[in-house]
């Protein structure tokens, strides 16, 4: 009976901290979002399909994000019991890995599905600038060098990152 309740408890407290949580990082996620999208220097019709992309693609992320955090507040009421059955908790953890995976999955097929509306000088600066970047909540994840993450756009505010050719903010391209 208290097991029920704890977990009850934790699963209300993690819904909430999920609501708080997205609200912020849909926040950051569009601020980065807009920033490249400026920085790629998007038509109107490019425009229209990034954001129907970014839309869809939100809202796949935002359901298996729910399926891991749902997954993480049981595994952590079972790792906390007196008696904790390792094999349910094992089962957990293949299954978030699952999840883990699949989102992965979705950023590298939604990365693809953006390049194919961009031109071949929207590729390269989306590759460099964009597509590597942490957006948001860790949209997509941190996978490549980062360049130019802070800043975006702003060519007053150098990145530091003066190796790279491509970056907007090198006072040597400005």
């Amino acid at each position: 009976m208290k097991t029920n309740k704890m977990l009850i408890l934790l699963i209300t407290i993690s819904v909430m901290s999920i609501n708080v949580f997205s609200q912020n990082a849909m926040g950051k996620y569009e601020n980065n979002q807009q920033n490249c999208t400026k920085f790629l220097n998007l038509n109107e019709q490019q425009q229209k399909k990034f954001d129907e992309l970014n839309l869809t693609h939100q809202k796949e992320m935002l359901n298996i994000k729910n399926q891991i955090n749902e997954k993480q507040a049981k595994k952590t009421t079972l790792e906390t019991s007196d008696n904790a059955d390792i094999k349910a908790i094992n089962k957990i953890n293949e299954e978030i890995g699952k999840l883990q995976t699949e989102k992965m999955n979705l950023c590298s097929n939604h990365k693809q599905e953006i390049r194919k509306i961009l031109d071949p000088n929207q590729k390269i600066k989306f590759d460099t600038n964009c597509a590597n970047n942490k957006m948001g909540n860790g949209c997509c994840g941190k996978m490549g060098n980062g360049n130019c993450k802070k800043n975006m756009g702003d060519a007053n505010k150098p990145c530091g990152r003066n190796s790279n050719p491509n970056c907007p903010k090198n006072k040597n391209n400005n």
